[in-house]
């Protein structure tokens, strides 16, 4: 009994560094590739800000007919960056899904972005 005793406590100690050598593992491909989408979005938010900050900015200044056609520049350009996000949710979800797969591996691979 004190031989398997010591063999599972020893077992556990021996584990542990296992694991955190599992989870130090640089990123897999799959991850780097995910990590580079999501800054990529990132900087489609600013950029998307920004041109909405603009047009409401010329909303703001502009007066009579002119404030309708800086209206209508508005909601096309939200309507515009809405369905453009709304695609590209939709390939990333379709990416994913592969990712997350069988053999995808970002779960088991240490991925920052999965922690």
């Amino acid at each position: 009994m004190k031989k398997l005793l010591s063999i599972l406590l020893l077992g556990g100690f021996l584990a542990l560094p296992l694991s955190w050598l599992i989870a130090q593992q640089t990123p897999s491909a799959h991850c780097s590739q995910m990590m580079s989408m999501h800054q990529g979005m990132m900087q489609q938010f600013k950029t998307n800000d920004a041109r909405l900050d603009e047009l409401i900015g010329a909303l703001k200044s502009s007066q009579g007919a002119a404030r309708q056609t800086q209206t209508e520049k508005l909601a096309i350009e939200i309507a515009n960056q809405l369905k453009a996000s709304h695609q590209y949710m939709n390939n990333w979800n379709g990416h994913m899904m592969q990712m997350m797969g069988p053999g995808g591996g970002m779960m088991h691979g240490g991925c920052p972005m999965m922690q």
